[in-house]
């Protein structure tokens, strides 16, 4: 199959969402550029079986909501994919800061470990049980953000995309990073299991700064 990294992009896979509160001193020290407004925040580990540029895995940060301006919208601090091509597509099309990792996911007895790491090491690992019950429909503006704010190579980069699934409930049974490669913001206020997760990302509206 040709890959296209161009926008838009839809991607179709399954992801674990994990809901946070963050106070601002806790992330002021680690923000560049923009105002940190907070809201939700998250650290979402996805598995994308189709997207432009094939199947792949994904974990990203976001603390909540940050401005530039009079633009307000959530902002990915830190992120992780398995894929080169996803890395520079997201790098290129929407100011995404991407880094490479490896992932390694295991499911037995509805329990889910998840550990991500360099060849050297592993900096995050969780487990996490997954409930098959009460599953909800959802879609853009649940809990989760659907307008991103990046700033590369002095430019501004605002997407508005959106999402849909059916979200289950989830609990976090371990939860381990090492800071240094990846935020911890300590165990979840809550948590879901969203099987399917559909994704459309359109082209990002670019300002140069």
């Amino acid at each position: 199959m040709k890959l296209n990294d161009s926008p838009p992009w839809n991607l179709r896979g399954k992801a674990y969402i994990l809901i946070y509160k963050i106070s601002k001193k806790k992330i002021e020290s680690q923000i560049k550029d923009l105002e940190f407004k907070g809201g939700w925040g998250a650290i979402m580990m996805i598995r994308y079986f189709e997207s432009n540029v094939g199947n792949y895995d994904e974990i990203l940060w976001t603390p909540g909501k940050f401005s530039y301006n009079h633009i307000v919208a959530h902002s990915i601090q830190k992120i992780y994919v398995s894929s080169y091509d996803s890395l520079y597509g997201g790098r290129k099309n929407w100011g995404i800061p991407k880094e490479i990792a490896h992932f390694y996911f295991e499911n037995q007895d509805h329990i889910e470990t998840i550990k991500i790491g360099s060849e050297k090491e592993i900096f995050f690992s969780c487990r996490i049980h997954l409930s098959n019950r009460w599953g909800i429909n959802f879609k853009n503006q649940f809990i989760l953000p659907n307008k991103l704010l990046q700033i590369q190579n002095h430019k501004l980069f605002l997407t508005k995309f959106k999402y849909s699934g059916k979200a289950y409930y989830a609990k976090v049974l371990e939860i381990e990073s090492n800071p240094q490669f990846f935020p911890f913001p300590g165990k979840p206020l809550i948590s879901f299991y969203v099987n399917p997760f559909f994704l459309y990302f359109p082209e990002a509206q670019i300002f140069n700064l």
